[in-house]
């Protein structure tokens, strides 16, 4: 864990008082305040804010996750009042989800923000340890002014902000590169039971698999396992020392689904139920399962994330 030495001279502004604050860092601390309502706090360097041309800022999360982004004095607020440009996964205005975006931040992440700044647009770009995610805010500045790089969290976090005058030039969406087991994966081929199934109505189901460093040692590799039907289906695939697979931990939402959508549900349970091995060929994917029951998917890379158009500090959402 790390500790915070008191600072003479404040560089943030917060909707808290449990704070703590040296220099770039600021420690949120949430054990003292209900867990679902977020504390937001900006940073006043420079102390007439971010006004024109190009800047990049990192947030560095020593621990804990939050949303990171720009607001405005005027919009600067505690809770979910505040209004500003947010990422942390998703995009969002500081009280709605604004759209998909990336993964969920986490600690030990890295999220560089360049922000554009002419009289007439606002555009941030994110980066992700390094990796240029693209453009995430593509939007109108209308009468705004200056704006800070805030931290808006419902968690315990400690955050470092720092603003680099050299930083990455890439703007353009860079997908991540996959091998072996990992990726995300579209529906291709099933059988069940020794019978070939139709899959026409399948193509927009995806499997994604991802390692889990911490969950995995010499003897067990553990990945995450999500199946996204109509609802999330999601488990942990485990390799053993005998290169055997098992799934465990299979938790499923509960939205109501009928059509190819159920077909494909159920397919899925009995796939995972009985699973037996999964084997990869280049990007292809074998799931072997009880009862002559498989399914073959095939990687494929996901497109670059949509940016949001309209501007939340000017209204220009309603959320009824």
């Amino acid at each position: 864990m790390v500790y915070l030495a008191e600072s003479p001279i404040p560089q943030y502004v917060c909707s808290s008082n449990e704070t703590e604050q040296n220099g770039t860092l600021i420690r949120i601390n949430k054990a003292y305040e209900h867990i679902v309502y977020p504390t937001n706090c900006y940073y006043t360097l420079p102390s007439d804010g971010i006004q024109d041309g190009i800047h990049y800022y990192e947030f560095i999360f020593v621990e804990g996750n939050s949303f990171v982004g720009f607001t405005t004095k005027d919009h600067f607020a505690d809770g979910f009042h505040i209004r500003g440009l947010f990422y942390g996964g998703t995009l969002s205005d500081g009280l709605a989800s604004l759209g998909a975006f990336s993964r969920r931040t986490h600690q030990g992440d890295t999220v560089g923000l360049r922000i554009d700044l002419t009289k007439e647009k606002i555009k941030i770009y994110v980066h992700l340890n390094g990796r240029s995610l693209g453009l995430a805010f593509d939007v109108n500045r209308g009468n705004i002014s200056a704006l800070y790089p805030t931290v808006h969290t419902y968690d315990d976090a400690l955050i470092r902000i720092r603003k680099l005058e050299t930083f990455p030039t890439e703007t353009e969406y860079q997908p991540k590169v996959f091998s072996g087991i990992e990726g995300d994966f579209a529906f291709e081929q099933a059988v069940d039971n020794g019978k070939n199934v139709s899959t026409d109505g399948w193509k927009q189901f995806v499997l994604s698999l991802r390692k889990k460093p911490k969950l995995s040692n010499d003897t067990f590799q553990v990945y995450r396992l999500h199946f996204a039907v109509i609802n999330s289906i999601n488990g942990f695939l485990i390799k053993n020392q005998n290169s055997k697979y098992e799934v465990k931990g299979v938790e499923s939402t509960l939205i109501g689904t009928y059509g190819e959508a159920l077909k494909a549900e159920a397919f899925v349970f009995k796939l995972i139920s009985g699973l037996e091995d999964v084997v990869t060929n280049g990007d292809n994917l074998l799931i072997k399962s009880k009862s002559n029951t498989q399914l073959n998917l095939k990687r494929f890379t996901k497109p670059a994330p949509t940016a949001v158009t309209l501007n939340p500090i000017l209204g220009e959402y309603n959320f009824g």
